[in-house]
């Protein structure tokens, strides 16, 4: 190993990793492990040294729900395997992280020449839309730059008054590796080094699924989510450049967020032809469609689907228009994003006492009677919910007696993490130590798969509660 992997093992930036670490649903890392930083630090430099490091098993994977039983497993790796995987990510960024019109989801966690500054932004909006990212705030730059965009096109008859939506198929587990790995090194001139450790630590990173047998597709969906999510981004680029060339000869509007695609247009004919066309070049590159979330929307369906005019209003602030856009929305009979509406909805009336009108308490009474809904949330949306309830200890027994009916283990740990987080607001208001720690304990005991909550999730709670 040379010293252009060695100099990314720094004492702060691993400490930077392990503060994050500490803040997710799984808190593999605690005040009392981040003590061995140095000694952390030097034995993962002289493994390097001796060709000594190999991917760990892991601890396990927390489930998140999808839909009727369907689940997405996120594996949570050791805290040597996420320090490695960031530490070579990151430092891949200005060669990762690119700029092309209407693609979204592929933000630096850090911009260039930014100055690093207390951030004056309400974290409400953050926290639940995307809980762990390193910067929150470019993650909310990014999403508001791309609602305000489908804002406009939905908005605007030049394009034709037809979107079709779509997305990958199990995108990160079809990511070839090969072809990844292969892209990064042509655009990193001079990495060669760093571009083979990540594509070994990719090539194993399963091995509780694998055992010794390398993998050639498929990258975690690990739960800091930025490593990831920045190279899966990446992995697109090469269908970005020549979906938008198509798009832009034809009249049409290419638009993605993540592993979503929209495509806007004047007929659904042309925007199936688009899609056809999406496929195969796809196809090319070892990934597929989802067919059964293939469809077409008109512009104002597409609006409401989305929920696009309540988040519109609830920016805005003005309380009469919200009321109109969320009756509006919770008429709608379609297809619709209710798990976005809700989560904005909560933030907006926490923020705004003039918003806890009897209405739209009550409409989010509805929605939080859904496990769907509820699993969502991420902390600080648990903690609206809880401000906004008139009855809090009705409140937390509701939101326990739901989380605790489906086995996802992802909504208790997220339930727990809000505890810790806001223990001190929850005692205040007359929730003890003794119902805290119980729900964790609830949660170990009837969780289908215990073992990250039982090893890391309800003893960082109970030593919060105390």
């Amino acid at each position: 190993m040379t010293t252009t992997i060695e100099h990314l093992f720094t004492t702060k930036n691993i400490r930077n990793i392990w503060k994050q670490l500490k803040l997710t649903e799984v808190p593999i890392v605690t005040s009392a492990t981040t003590v061995e930083i140095e000694s952390f630090r030097e034995k993962m430099i002289g493994d390097l040294r001796q060709m000594r490091y190999v991917p760990d098993i892991g601890h396990g994977y927390l489930a998140y729900p999808k839909a009727r039983g369907c689940a997405r497993f996120v594996p949570i790796l050791t805290k040597e395997d996420i320090t490695l995987y960031y530490l070579l990510v990151l430092s891949l960024e200005d060669y990762l992280v690119f700029d092309l019109p209407g693609i979204y989801g592929g933000w630096r966690t850090t911009p260039k020449g930014a100055v690093k500054e207390k951030s004056k932004a309400d974290p409400v909006i953050y926290d639940g839309y995307f809980n762990n990212t390193l910067s929150k705030k470019q993650w909310f730059k990014n999403w508001s730059s791309f609602t305000d965009l489908l804002d406009e096109l939905t908005h605007s008859s030049e394009l034709g008054n037809y979107v079709i939506a779509t997305d990958i198929a199990n995108f990160y587990d079809t990511i070839d590796i090969g072809r990844l790995c292969s892209n990064i090194a042509s655009d990193a001139p001079g990495h060669e080094e760093k571009v083979a450790l990540l594509k070994f630590f990719l090539s194993f990173w399963n091995r509780r699924v694998r055992a010794y047998h390398p993998v050639s597709s498929g990258i975690p969906q690990e739960i800091i989510s930025d490593a990831s999510r920045i190279l899966a981004n990446y992995f697109l680029k090469p269908f970005d450049e020549k979906f938008i060339s198509y798009c832009n000869a034809r009249g049409l509007q290419y638009v993605r967020w993540a592993d979503d695609i929209i495509v806007f247009g004047n007929s659904p004919r042309r925007l199936e032809s688009a899609i056809y066309q999406a496929s195969k070049t796809l196809m090319s590159m070892g990934l597929n469609l989802n067919a059964s979330k293939t469809r077409i929307f008109s512009r104002s369906e597409y609006r409401l689907h989305r929920g696009l005019d309540v988040l519109k209003q609830i920016n805005r602030k003005h309380l009469a228009d919200v009321v109109a856009a969320t009756k509006a929305f919770q008429s709608y009979g379609g297809l619709k994003r209710e798990d976005t509406v809700f989560r904005a909805l909560l933030g907006y009336a926490e923020r705004s006492q003039k918003a806890r009108i009897p209405y739209l308490m009550a409409y989010l009474d509805e929605l939080a009677t859904e496990y769907d809904h509820l699993a969502v949330l991420g902390p600080s949306q648990f903690r609206s919910r809880f401000v906004l309830s008139a009855n809090k200890a009705a409140c937390v027994a509701q939101d326990v007696r739901r989380l605790s009916g489906k086995p996802y283990a992802s909504a208790k740990a997220s339930y727990l993490l809000f505890i810790r987080k806001y223990v001190g607001l929850l005692k205040r208001h007359g929730i003890g130590s003794r119902r805290l720690a119980g729900i964790a304990k609830k949660f170990v005991d009837e969780a289908d798969d215990k073992s990250l909550l039982e090893e890391f999730a309800a003893p960082a709670t109970l030593a919060a509660v105390k």
